[in-house]
This record gives structure tokens, C-alpha cells and sequence, in this order.
């Protein structure tokens, strides 16, 4: 049976697709590895992989997972595209029970790259994965709005299995997030500019 390891974010921006699929290219070395895009914004894996973006969330749901798993050029990983924003409410419990299923008995790892804003079927996902990684950045506001969503969460699910990865963090910044509860710090890799 594989693992579910649902990926996470309050704020769109934060690089929580690139976090995703470069944990796709390490997990794809210890098994099979599937990246079910769950971004309804519209979703970015047709772009960034060139694959098709008929072979989606919404096919799958309808016609079954593995009639939309495809494998990108160059990748030993598969993925499988997210949907426009009317997807969403077009999947129900019992579709996203079965793809999940499905997933769990053909890949070693399912990937779910959730789009940032909370709809049921994330809420969904979200309960039913194994491990759930949450990207923020070291910002008042997002980590506000993070400590929300986690009241929010606690009803649903163990917060246990959350791991929280702190993203363009600053060198010698103080961290508005507890580090008791920071899993991962990912330092910023631009160019930082001074002010005027």
C-alpha cells in the first residue's frame, strides 16, 4: 500500500509545486512515484511537464485513475494534471475515495499538490494522507492565516502528521513560526535588493 503525502500551502507564491516535484524526483529513487496536481486555479503541470491537460483530475475521477496517469518527457516519476476552477466542485467524496484507492495500490508514493485555497475535497485529501507537508514563508500575515487553517484542520485530522517547511527564510531573520513546530527551513536564493 503506498503513502499519501499531501503538499500544502495558505498562500499561493511560496514554491509549493517546485517543493512538490523535486519531492517527486527523490521518492521516484525508493519506489513509484505518482503527483496527482489538486490545483484548481488552473493547475501548472500541463505548462512546466508538457503533458496533456485533458488527462486530468476530473477524467480521472470519471474514467479512473490510470486512464489519466502519463509520464513527462525525461521524469521517472507520473503525474497526473489538476483541473479549471469549476473542477473542484464537479468531484465527490466517493470519486476521490476511489482515485485514492487506486493510487495507493499501484504507486509507492502519491504526491497531491494542493492549491492553496481550502475546498472540501482538499479538506478531504488533506484527512486522508499519511503525511501532510505545509510550505509558508516567515511572514505575520501567512503564518496568521496558517495557525487558522491548522484550528480549522484539528477537528478533521491528526495534526501529527503535519511537517512544516519554512521558505525563503532570511539568514538571521527571527521566525514568526515557532521552531518546535518547523520541520524544514529553505533559505531565500534570490537576490535580495536594498531599498532606495
Amino acid at each position: 500500500m503506498g503513502q499519501i503525502i499531501s503538499v500544502f500551502s495558505p498562500k499561493g507564491g511560496v514554491g509549493k509545486t517546485t517543493l512538490t516535484l523535486a519531492l517527486a524526483e527523490v521518492l521516484q529513487k525508493e519506489g513509484k512515484t505518482l503527483v496527482i496536481e489538486f490545483d484548481f486555479s488552473p493547475g501548472d503541470f500541463a505548462t512546466l511537464l508538457d503533458v496533456d491537460k485533458n488527462k486530468n483530475i476530473e477524467a480521472a475521477c470519471v474514467y479512473g485513475l490510470l486512464s489519466s496517469v502519463q509520464k513527462p518527457q525525461s521524469k521517472e516519476y507520473y503525474v497526473v494534471a489538476g483541473g479549471f476552477p469549476e473542477v473542484h466542485e464537479k468531484i465527490d467524496s466517493k470519486q476521490l475515495k476511489k482515485i485514492i484507492s487506486e493510487a495507493k495500490n499501484e504507486f509507492d508514493f502519491v504526491l497531491f499538490d494542493i492549491q492553496p485555497g481550502l475546498v472540501e475535497r482538499a479538506i478531504n485529501v488533506l484527512s486522508m494522507s499519511d503525511r501532510v507537508v505545509v510550505i509558508v514563508e516567515n511572514n505575520q500575515q501567512v503564518i496568521l492565516r496558517f495557525a487558522r487553517i491548522l484550528r480549522y484542520l484539528s477537528t478533521r485530522m491528526d495534526l501529527s502528521r503535519i511537517f512544516v517547511v519554512v521558505n525563503k527564510a532570511i539568514k538571521g531573520q527571527k521566525f514568526c513560526l515557532p521552531e518546535d513546530i518547523t520541520g524544514g527551513v529553505i533559505p531565500w536564493c534570490g537576490k535580495l535588493f536594498e531599498p532606495w
